[in-house]
Order: C-alpha cells, then structure tokens, then sequence
C-alpha cells in the first residue's frame, strides 16, 4: 500500500492511496515515484482511479494540438515528397495568401464545419474582393467557387494528413461550393486562318510557334519545353515528355503520362524549315524546338504577350495562349474526330474534361449514323411506275460506300432461316 500527499503550485492538496501491483518493498517505491510523478503532472485520474505502472490504469497523456499555422511547414514538407512543383507552388499560396490568414491562429480541432462554412461564405463576398489586390478581377467581385474550392481541398489534405498523423482525432465534413461550367473561347476557322496570317507577317519569329499551338493543341509549358529528340518529322508525330512550370521548372506533363501527338502536313513542313533555320542550335543535346534569342527556355510571360500582340494585328478579340489549345479541340470535334481520340491528343486525364467540347459536334452523329445504313433509293419506293405489279414494298439495293448491298426480298426476313456461306 502507498499513500502519496502532494500539495499543487495552485494549493490544492492531492492524496492517492493505492496498492502496488507488484508486492516487493522495491516495486512498492517505484510505483509510488511513479505516482508523485503524475500526480504533478496532472495525469492521473482520480476519478476512474486510474494511475501509473502501465497497467490500463494510466491517463492518456494530453498532446497538444498544434494551430494551423505551427502544422503547414511540416505539412508542407510532407507534400513535397508527393507532389509536382506545380502543385506545391498551388499549394503554398493557397496557405500563404487566404488559409493562414483566417485559421493560422486556430488549433487544427478547432477547424470545424462552421468556421469552414464561414470562410466560403467571406470569400464569396463582394467585400472580400475589394481586399484583394488583383488586376484581374473586377471591383465588387468576389473569388469563384471553383477558386474556393481549390482552398478548400488543400485544408482539407492538411487535416487528413493530421488524422494519419495522430495529430487530430476528427476530420470535420468540407462541402464544397457548387461550380457552373465556365464558357470557354476559340478562333473559329476563319479567324484562326487570319491569326496565323497576321503571326507570318507581323511576327515571323512568333508564326511556328502559335501555328503548333493551334494545330496540336500542345499547352504553353509543353511546348516551351519541347526538345527536338522528341519530334519525329518523318513519322509527322511529336511526344510530349516534359512541360515547364510556373515555378520556373522542368516537369512531367499535367496528367503525369506522356503522349503522342500526330503532326498535320503544314505543321511538320513548318518545323522542318525551323530546324534548319536553327543549324547548329537544333542539333546539340536535349536542344529546344522553341528557344529564345540566347538559346535558352523562353518564358510564359512573354508567350503571352505575342499571342496577345499577334491577335491585335489581326484585328481580332484578346487572345490568350491556353485559347489556341481551345481552338485545336473545337476545330477537332468540329470536323468529326472522336472524343476519345481528342482526349488522347490533348492529354485529358478524364473524358468528362474532353466533354466540354463536345456540344460542338453537333449534327456529326447523322454523318456517322448514315455510314452504318446509307439512305435508301426512296424514289423507287414512291414511284407508281416502278412498283407496278408488285405485292409489298420494292426490292431496292441499298448505295454505301462499300459497294452496293442487295435489299431485303418482298415480305420481309423475319421468317427465313439463315444459310450456311
């Protein structure tokens, strides 16, 4: 039996008496070491006479749960392991920028669904959008669900990753904002004809590149990084390996797989022709399809300041580059390419994100339903002439583009037995 009687720094007195689990003078002093300690400490349960020696008889010790601010260095760290530097830069302003300044002070338990619930409603505000120093958006405007939730996904990470830590018992639901499909913009055939024309003449130096932007589809950081080894002219294909990032890198392409893009005829005679204007510069190792004027990696900056100035000598609406990666979708679905096909071709890592073109195909289904059974010779079916005599509809062979295929007999097939080839 031990009795231990300690006063507190706050002057309550604490008294526990107890029997060691273990009947030996020696064990006895240990364990009432043991219970001093905790008592102290203030682990020990006096109510459920929970103690020391390990015996499910100790409190849980307390953790402290660390503020969102104390968590994101090492969060962030984690996540370097996993992801892109893409999506880390993505990531770190996020936190930076909108996350840490309303729940850095905030323990992560303390994160729950209304507080949650009352960002997104703050960040949807006009008000918030006047706080925000941004060129971009128009005054009285606040950020877009679809921003938002972007937000919401990295807070979200943050408190699984705590979850798998141990850090945090309980993940709060985050429901995200409802995000309407944002209309997009392309050159439709014509303009996208005089884009081109306009780039040929005003900015020769420009004119291969926006000309592969808009006949493959290829994004801004793709072809940035597009290296001559990975152009096959010969077999009119290039593969897309690489992509330059925002945070000034060299990456794997956004859906992380490489991809085959075929070539039209102008687009492999246009590169041709580049790479012998470049000489020596194409033919050094990993050399660059697109270099600037010191032969380095140009920059996305001023990417889109030629697409921009090149749009304006035609006498065309602002263009921006992602929309010649739109004027290659649409222009494909438009003549009848299948949607897996472009999907393929645009490196979609989902078709749902392909269907956006898709209300662009309209009338193709007709043209590709009449080559599973062309229209019929109608004209000899309403033809009193011809069906004289006849008993039932006219035996008409049917035109495809396969040759001609004879029609069905007088009275159907329903009943007749198939033969033997």
């Amino acid at each position: 039996m031990i009795d231990v009687c300690i006063k507190l720094p706050d002057g309550r007195t604490k008294r526990v008496r107890k029997v060691s689990p273990v009947q030996t003078k020696r064990a006895a002093q240990a364990f009432e070491r043991e219970t001093r300690a905790e008592l102290m400490a203030g682990l020990f349960d006096e109510e459920n006479n929970h103690g020391p020696n390990g015996s499910g008889r100790r409190k849980a010790k307390p953790q402290a749960v660390p503020t969102l601010a104390e968590f994101a260095p090492e969060f962030m760290a984690y996540q370097a392991t996993l992801n892109k530097a893409t999506e880390l830069a993505s990531k770190r302003s996020s936190l930076k920028n909108h996350l840490l300044p309303v729940f850095g002070d905030l323990r992560l338990d303390q994160i729950d669904a209304r507080a949650i619930d009352r960002y997104k409603m703050r960040k949807l505000s006009p008000e918030h959008a006047a706080t925000v120093a941004s060129t971009r958006r128009r005054a009285g405007e606040g950020l877009k669900p679809k921003t938002i939730n972007n937000h919401l996904m990295v807070l979200s990470r943050a408190l699984r990753v705590a979850q798998k830590w141990g850090v945090l018992d309980r993940v709060p639901e985050i429901e995200l904002l409802r995000v309407t499909k944002q209309p997009f913009d392309f050159l439709d055939f014509e303009e996208a004809e005089r884009y081109l024309a306009a780039a040929r003449e005003h900015y020769p130096d420009w004119h291969v590149f926006v000309l592969v932007a808009a006949r493959t589809g290829l994004r801004v950081g793709e072809l940035l990084a597009l290296q001559w080894k990975h152009v096959r002219l010969a077999g009119r294909t290039l593969r897309v390996e690489l992509s330059y990032t925002r945070a000034g890198g060299v990456s794997s392409p956004k859906s992380g797989k490489a991809r085959e893009v075929p070539l039209t005829w102008d687009v492999a005679r246009a590169l041709e022709v580049h790479r012998e204007v470049l000489g020596a510069k194409a033919r050094a190792r990993d050399a660059l399809v697109f270099p600037n004027a010191d032969g380095e990696r140009g920059s996305l900056r001023s990417v889109g300041h030629f697409v921009s100035r090149i749009a304006k000598a035609a006498k065309l609406r602002h263009v921006h580059p992602h929309m010649l990666r739109h004027t290659f979708a649409s222009h494909a679905v438009m003549r009848g390419v299948p949607m897996r096909v472009v999907q393929e071709w645009l490196g979609h890592a989902s078709i749902e994100m392909t269907m956006r073109y898709a209300h662009l195909a309209e009338g193709i289904g007709l043209d590709l339903i009449d080559r599973i059974a062309p229209e019929r010779d109608l004209e000899a079916d309403t033809d009193p002439d011809r069906n004289e005599g006849r008993k039932g509809p006219a035996s008409t062979p049917v035109r495809s583009p396969h040759g001609t295929i004879a029609a069905p007999p007088r009275g159907g097939i329903e009943n007749r037995r198939p033969r033997d080839p």
